[in-house]
């Protein structure tokens, strides 16, 4: 009976050793480690949000130039001498709210011509507000497209240096 004994301890010994390496080949430790690597712990314990990439950023912030280029085309589109003040103003705030997006998106990546476009941007903003309620709107036309040609070439030279 004996030799039972010691047979059946030794097929558990070995049963256990296999246990053990299984498991440590299944965390990448050895049978002596307890708990994984550092690196799994942080990577298992902590989920990390998704952080976009680079590319992802710049992406987004060329499509917000995008989307500042089409409501900027739109506003030089309305200065019309058939146009109203309202009219002019309606199309100044979607450049406001298009340019509020893009210095969201942009302001990382290219804070130096992000701050040329806000410079124009604002040019821009206190001309249509120097625009007196009672005045002729042909009459602040050329001034107005001027200061849109600005906003232009800033974004411009920011697309530029956000490749895109």
């Amino acid at each position: 009976m004996k030799g039972k004994k010691s047979s059946a301890a030794g097929v558990v010994a070995i049963g256990a050793a296999t246990l053990l390496l299984a498991m440590a080949a299944c965390t990448g430790g050895t049978p002596q480690e307890s708990t994984p690597p550092e690196s799994m712990t942080a990577q298992e314990s902590t989920p990390t949000p998704q952080s976009s990439t680079p590319t992802d950023q710049v992406s987004q912030a060329c499509a917000s130039a995008d989307r500042f280029a089409d409501a900027v085309s739109e506003f030089r589109a309305t200065l019309k001498s058939e146009a109203s003040l309202e009219q002019i103003r309606l199309a100044r705030d979607e450049v406001n709210a298009s340019f509020d997006a893009l210095v969201t998106d942009a302001r990382d990546l290219a804070q130096d011509r992000v701050d040329e476009v806000k410079a124009s941007v604002d040019d821009l903003r206190a001309a249509i507000d120097a625009i007196p309620d009672d005045s002729a709107v042909p009459e602040a036309i050329v001034s107005l497209r001027d200061e849109t040609a600005d906003v232009r070439a800033a974004l411009q030279d920011l697309r530029r240096d956000l490749a895109c």
